[in-house]
């Protein structure tokens, strides 16, 4: 029933319908409208009544100076009329007669930041003596929680408006690589790809929670492995790209189609899925993952150790690779015996199933040395090499002997 929404940027008057209808109640009047002031018209976003008697049709709405609402915007009329034939202020207007208007009773909206967004107004046909100033403050009470929806609805649809530049526009979106290191010889095993949005202000995990809000995290994920499939060519043969995916997207249509129609060869990814998203449905998952792993693809299972669905994910979806979340890594440091415990329980279950256990964020050749100790194959951190989009430093990755990876394990 709504015009303009946040699919075009504008403020989304939906849902508002009960909030504004108790006003028609409350004062006995045959319409109650939501009105945005845009490009000189008042254009009506939201309306509970008998809107037709009165030409009220969401979306479209007179010029501005035609209108009751402008007039008492601008202090021309008071904010209730009781009797608008008798009221000379508005009895000859052109909107009275069209309208039929024999009650009047309207307060501005104003967002959050303090701009006009348009007004909250009540109409009926016939004269309501009864009404008072009272009765505009209480519509101005309602006027003020709107405009505090209406900025959030707002800064909604701007964050929608952004999202969808960056998912349509691959060149507001980077990927960065770090890499993935083996703990014996210190050669390259793997890249893992991390998106990067240069024009957006916030951090990629902020947006990529605002993209799931609004329903694009899908493709927003199917861009970023779309543009990181482009990058396995800088790696030597050996080397696999790792990208992260959700649950969801995983049985999401078009995923599969993304893996078997790249150039890149299934045995050469890493699909890892994030501890901290739910599987709500695990045997569609693995009747998914089946045919691409049986065509080389390997399957990860990230940040593993972060909460409760670590071993959930190991023991239901049986990686390739356990990928230790960096929290176990600190707390064996600090010496506490429950992380080590937990670290080496998930080392041994990835045993148990034939899987490599990769641990993430070293940063200190103390760890590394721990680590080894421990088992650990693969390792992932600032001590081996930054996430970033420069394909010079990717090259030096090629070759140990080259990398602060070489130096690192020797």
């Amino acid at each position: 029933m709504f015009g303009q929404g946040a699919a075009d940027g504008g403020d989304d008057a939906s849902g508002i319908e009960p909030v504004i209808g108790s006003a028609l109640e409350l004062l006995d009047m045959d319409v109650v409208y939501v009105a945005e002031f845009s490009d000189g018209r008042q254009v009506f976003r939201a309306a509970v009544g008998d809107a037709a008697s009165f030409a009220i049709e969401v979306g479209t709405g007179p010029r501005l100076e035609e209108t009751y609402c402008q007039r008492m915007v601008i202090g021309e009329i008071p904010a209730v009329i009781p009797d608008a034939a008798a009221d000379q202020r508005v009895a000859h207007l052109e909107s009275t007669r069209e309208m039929r208007i024999g009650a009047y009773v309207g307060v501005p909206i104003y967002r959050s930041d303090g701009s006009l967004f348009g007004t909250l107004c009540c109409l009926s046909h016939e004269p309501h003596p009864m009404l008072r100033e009272r009765d505009a403050s209480y519509l101005a009470m309602i006027g003020r929680l709107l405009g505090e929806r209406l900025h959030l609805q707002a800064q909604r649809a701007r964050a929608i408006s952004q999202i969808r530049t960056v998912v349509d526009n691959e060149g507001q979106l980077l990927v960065a690589l770090q890499p993935i290191i083996e703990v014996d010889g210190g050669r390259i095993a793997a890249v893992e790809a991390l998106a990067r949005f240069p024009d957006l202000p916030d951090p990629p995990g902020f947006v990529f929670s605002q993209v799931w809000s609004v329903g694009l995290g899908h493709d927003l994920e199917l861009a970023v492995i779309d543009h990181a499939l482009t990058l396995l060519c800088e790696f030597p043969a050996h080397c696999r790209l790792a990208v992260n995916v959700s649950p969801d997207v995983i049985t999401y249509q078009g995923f599969t189609a993304r893996l078997t129609r790249s150039p890149a060869p299934l045995e050469r990814l890493i699909v890892e899925v994030t501890e901290h998203a739910a599987v709500t449905n695990y045997e569609a998952t693995t009747t998914v993952l089946a045919p691409l792993r049986a065509g080389g693809l390997m399957l990860a299972v990230d940040d593993a150790g972060a909460g409760f669905a670590s071993f959930a994910h190991v023991l239901r979806l049986r990686p390739d690779i356990v990928k230790i979340d960096r929290s176990l890594l600190a707390g064996i440091g600090s010496g506490e015996p429950a992380p080590r415990a937990l670290f080496v329980a998930l080392v041994n279950i990835a045993t148990e199933i034939n899987a490599s256990v990769t641990a993430e964020g070293v940063e200190t050749l103390e760890e590394l040395a721990e680590l080894r100790a421990l088992g650990v194959s693969h390792v992932q951190g600032f001590l081996l090499g930054h996430p970033t989009t420069d394909s010079s430093t990717w090259r030096s990755w090629r070759d140990p002997l080259n990398a602060r990876s070489h130096a690192a394990t020797q």
